[in-house]
């Protein structure tokens, strides 16, 4: 009896080691995926590479959805939590999750994907990013650059416009300091004239200087020029990266200040009196400095297509 009882636990523990065993190797059925993929803004449909790894981030799958309904259908063969891969030259690239579960009956599943779409003119960044006056970025302008450049080298189809401005009308600030500067050398030669004696030569009259070079097209130029050596290190910059200069958007005039010269005027008894209705003159000055408001910087998503199309 007990030889019996043996045999027979014997027996019940090999037939449950057959039973894992072939559970274990049992077949994967073949598990189909379907869904479609969309604008996370707008929920319009999206063409795009969609590409599947498995655990061992081995390529499975590679194929792209159709662009006019966004609708893609993948087949596969294993089970575990995939890794899948969103890309293509109109979309960011995105990275999510897909669960393939274990199973040994054909399996449909359903799952859709958003992704955010490139759109020509999206703005992307807009600021006052440069010190002022300078071809220096400032802390914010760092960090929004920063972020530009990431997504940039994550998505290789990517292209930026950046658009560069001046900060102020630097122009009138220097045509006022030459002028203030002539008049002072005129001021000074005509009451040198003045205190001549008899046969002396007058010394010669200063001449008005060149209307000074506006400083504001070469200050843009050294901001293009320092955006593109923070770029160098992404992969064909020059093709993904247009850079325009963009005028002045708010700009400081001259104002005249009014100078009052009070004249002599003889009375009828021959006495001076102050004119009631004085002489003017008027002067150049710079109008009073605002605060900045505009953007000296912006960047927009160029014109979207793959590369070198």
């Amino acid at each position: 009896m007990e030889m019996i009882v043996r045999l027979y636990a014997v027996a019940t523990t090999v037939t449950a080691f057959v039973l894992a065993v072939s559970t274990l190797f049992a077949q994967q059925a073949t598990v189909r995926v379907e869904g479609t993929i969309k604008d996370e803004v707008t929920g319009k449909p999206v063409g795009c590479k969609l590409d599947v790894f498995n655990a061992q981030n081995k390529k499975i799958v590679s194929l792209e959805s159709n662009s006019s309904d966004g609708t893609y259908l993948i087949v596969v063969n294993e089970a575990g939590t995939m890794r899948v891969v969103l890309r293509g030259h109109s979309v960011y690239r995105k990275e999510t999750t897909l669960v393939i579960p274990a199973t040994t009956k054909f399996t449909d599943i359903k799952q859709n994907f958003t992704v955010r779409a490139l759109i020509e003119g999206t703005p992307v960044a807009s600021g006052i990013f440069f010190e002022k006056n300078a071809a220096t970025l400032n802390a914010k302008g760092r960090a929004e650059v920063d972020a530009i450049k990431k997504s940039i080298i994550e998505n290789g189809e990517m292209r930026i416009v950046f658009t560069i401005a001046p900060d102020e009308d630097q122009l009138v600030g220097a045509k006022a300091a030459v002028q203030a500067q002539y008049d002072k050398e005129l001021d000074a030669w005509k009451k040198a004239v003045k205190k001549l004696k008899k046969n002396q030569v007058a010394p010669p009259e200063p001449v008005r200087p060149a209307d000074p070079t506006d400083p504001n097209p070469d200050l843009v130029r050294q901001r293009i020029a320092s955006l593109k050596s923070y770029l160098s290190d992404v992969k064909n910059v020059d093709a993904r990266v247009e850079f325009r200069e963009a005028p002045l958007v708010v700009t400081h005039t001259l104002t005249t200040k009014t100078v009052e010269a009070v004249a002599d005027v003889p009375t009828k008894k021959g006495k001076k009196a102050k004119s009631q209705a004085p002489a003017k003159s008027s002067t150049p000055a710079v109008a009073p400095a605002t605060a900045q408001t505009h953007p000296n910087l912006t960047a927009v998503i160029g014109k979207v297509k793959r590369l070198f199309d």
